[in-house]
């Protein structure tokens, strides 16, 4: 019988869970869980696997062996949850508990009789201060661990009971396998962070003239030209060398358009081939050199499609017809930018690959039919890229790392193909996107490569003779420019120079309220620093209200955001008021100096943007896209 507290815990924080232990069960008494008494005169509990019965706990004494699972337990601060899986009757968490009464836990029970009999043993309210969640759903517990990990930022610690190993292996390493790729994504989207946060507003703020002066691809171009019809997208797998003369007819007869994303440019114009556009976002400074054969040779009939983050350099002096797509890390163009009939700017999804960003294009372009050409996704007799494609910090062929490292996946025949994390990271991210696009057929035609769901494996000339038969590309579909209202956008960037100057006048503001309360920590009173705190934090909140700081400085600071969100709750929760004082000046002092810091960087870019606006509003936009 379930505790009575355990029903009213249950009821205010987990009635779906309430409600599905006193239902009626087939499984109950079905003699699959036995509860007998160990040796010692405490309960235990065994399970019937299989016709064998194994015990979940010691026969013997239950409670001292859960002491020395706990005890052998270390560096157990490094942790701010436990995740318990298995509950069994609940010896080792009240072992746990014990040690630790600091440390925050939860519990999945994927069994709902051994459910029940823990909350028949076990009162949760003894544990309220530490206890977060309880489940017996597999869904729930993913769906929590990702949300802690995701909005709190903490670092879990999965606690599996021993008999739960053996008995529920198979399941356990499933679930295991979701937490480790939870861990290892949000280590990637930091990673990710902490290289670009900054180049992707110093980008998008110099590359903001730019979207004023060209076509928005999502915008400005007829849909009419793509509906219904085949896009090639090219990338540079080593596979795109097999695919030269089938590429040059489909270019020379108009069979589809062909999308030329990252590197892969460099081979096609070695070729002759010359794509209908060229598609770039990577925000790095170096990504020019993607680009550069274009503008050595003098080419200028490419139209290049780039990301409003790509890197500023790769766009300076391109003489090619340009346009433009919006990327979500962008947070300058949606504060300033509305067409004339004042819709919201359509905007692409960051990705790890522009092959996937391009994906996200020609379905929102409502092409019918999206060929992968050279999407590898995988090495090809240890070649990462297609001949014609270099870069100075890596060979063509694998380093010696890349071969120990590399992974193996399915491949478009059914047979293994070695291949990269990244690379595999790339291919379900792809896939995600192919999935959610059900009226986009994919053809994937990459000889060798990784094996993608969701499209059909066909070669490229197969397509060509079975599927390309009529020419589809319309001529000069590139030309035209924009209906963005420019007088909206001069008012608007009117009123963020005053949202920049009352930015830094908060920010002077803001490091005086941190040097009084510092004042205030010793010989002040509590009632003084209580108000020097409540000063500070109204200081805070208008910095953090600031359009010009949500605009520009906080987005070059997202590891230290998300940091703040995560120990600003213990802070403000913090009684004893000195404490919380040392805290606050801790913590803000490194954010107040990181926000002068990034404005040092971000003032002159800012300034250039008025300039350059200004003059494009007056003058009249230079239609680089016609």
């Amino acid at each position: 019988m379930i505790l009575i507290e355990n029903r009213n815990y249950l009821r205010f924080r987990n009635r779906p869970l309430l409600e599905e232990l006193t239902r009626p069960s087939e499984q109950a008494d079905n003699g699959k869980v036995i509860l007998e008494t160990a040796r010692n005169g405490l309960p235990t509990l065994k399970l019937n696997v299989d016709g064998t019965y194994q015990y979940i706990h010691s026969k013997y004494d239950p409670e001292r062996e859960a002491g020395r699972l706990i005890d052998s337990l270390s560096s157990m601060e490094q942790y701010d949850h436990v995740l318990f899986i298995g509950s069994g009757l609940g010896y080792a968490i009240k072992a746990f508990s014990s040690a630790y009464p600091n440390t925050a836990f939860s519990i999945y029970e994927p069994d709902q009789q051994v459910l029940q009999l823990f909350l028949s043993n076990q009162n949760l309210n003894d544990w309220s201060e530490q206890l977060s969640f309880i489940t017996s759903s597999e869904q729930e517990v993913t769906a929590r661990v990702q949300k802690y990990m995701d909005q709190l930022g903490e670092r879990f610690y999965f606690f599996v009971l021993p008999a739960y190993e053996k008995i529920y292996k198979e399941n356990i390493d499933l679930l295991l396998d979701q937490f480790k790729n939870m861990l290892r994504s949000k280590k990637d989207s930091m990673a990710t962070n902490v290289s670009f946060q900054k180049r992707w507003i110093i980008n998008a703020v110099k590359n903001f003239p730019e979207i004023l002066r060209t076509p928005n691809i999502l915008h400005d171009v007829y849909k009419s030209y793509f509906k219904g019809k085949p896009a090639v997208l090219v990338s540079a797998g080593p596979s795109l060398n097999e695919e030269w003369d089938n590429l040059r007819r489909i270019k020379e007869d108009g069979l589809a358009y062909i999308f030329s994303v990252g590197s892969a440019i460099n081979a096609l114009i070695k070729h002759d081939i010359y794509p209908d556009a060229a598609c770039t976002y990577d925000p790095q400074g170096h990504n020019y050199r993607v680009i550069q054969i274009i503008n050595d040779r003098k080419i200028k009939t490419i139209p290049l499609i780039f990301g409003s983050t790509v890197g500023f350099e790769t766009l300076e002096g391109y003489e090619g017809p340009m346009l433009h797509m919006v990327i979500n890390q962008d947070t300058v163009a949606p504060q300033f930018l509305r067409t004339t009939d004042h819709s919201l700017i359509e905007t692409l999804s960051d990705a790890p690959s522009i092959a996937v960003v391009t994906f996200e294009l020609l379905s929102k372009l409502e092409f019918g039919t999206v060929i992968l050409v050279g999407q590898n996704l995988a090495y090809l007799n240890n070649q990462f890229y297609a001949t014609g494609i270099s870069y100075e910090n890596r060979p063509s062929t694998l380093k010696e790392e890349e071969q120990k490292s590399r992974l193996t996946v399915k491949g478009v025949n059914g047979d293994s193909v070695p291949t990269s994390e990244s690379f595999d990271s790339m291919r379900k991210q792809l896939e995600l996107y192919i999935s959610d696009c059900p009226n986009v057929e994919v053809i994937n035609t990459t000889k060798g490569g990784a094996a993608i769901d969701g499209t059909e494996f066909i070669p490229l000339d197969q397509v060509i003779d079975q599927r390309l038969t009529e020419s589809v590309v319309v001529p000069g579909w590139s030309h035209g420019e924009n209906h963005y209202d420019k007088k909206r956008t001069e008012l608007k960037v009117q009123g963020m120079t005053k949202q920049a100057h009352e930015f830094n006048h908060l920010l002077k503001q803001f490091f005086k309220a941190m040097e009084q309360v510092k004042a205030m920590m010793n010989p002040g009173s509590d009632e003084q620093l209580t108000a020097g705190i409540d000063k500070f934090d109204k200081v805070l909140h208008k910095l953090q209200r600031n359009k010009y700081y949500k605009t520009f400085i906080a987005p070059m600071m997202r590891i230290r955001e998300d940091y703040l969100k995560q120990v600003s709750p213990k802070i403000r929760f913090e009684k004893n008021v000195r404490t919380k004082a040392e805290m606050l000046i801790k913590e803000f002092e490194i954010y107040a100096n990181e926000c002068a810091f990034n404005e040092s960087i971000m003032a002159p870019c800012f300034k250039e943007l008025v300039e350059k606006v200004n003059q494009i509003c007056s003058l009249g936009s230079d239609h680089h896209g016609s």
